[in-house]
């Protein structure tokens, strides 16, 4: 078995994962998840951890299911937050959110704008 397959997915207080008719289904305080399940890999609960079980040999399926049941279980329990920066020029910007776009001016741009500001005001 793969090494990925062969870690235990911790399940944090708050967190209920079933298997049921081919789907794993990941629910939580920030919503549910699913992933489709071979037929050939089992997941085993022991206590609040769970255990990927590979029947034919095919490790690597099993390092995957684990993965994404493991990234299930995180978006379930802390969702994601991607913080991006965006530099157009001189100008930089930062864009945080986990759904759509807020974007700020960083302290060097705002900086460069001030100084703009200020240089039109003397001419």
């Amino acid at each position: 078995m793969s090494r990925v397959a062969k870690k235990l997915i911790t399940v944090p207080k708050g967190v209920e994962v079933t298997v049921s008719n081919g789907v794993i289904s990941v629910k939580g305080p920030k919503g549910t998840l699913t992933v489709a399940k071979p037929n050939h890999i089992d997941l085993i609960a022991e206590g609040n951890e769970l255990k990927v079980d590979v029947k034919n040999g095919d490790t690597a399926m099993g390092g995957t299911i684990r993965a994404l049941v493991q990234n299930c279980i995180i978006g379930v329990d802390k969702g994601y937050e991607r913080k991006l920066e965006l530099e157009l020029q001189w100008l930089a910007m930062t864009s945080t959110s986990p759904s759509g776009f807020r974007t700020q001016l960083c302290s060097r741009a705002k900086k460069v704008l001030a100084w703009q500001r200020q240089r039109r005001q003397k001419l």
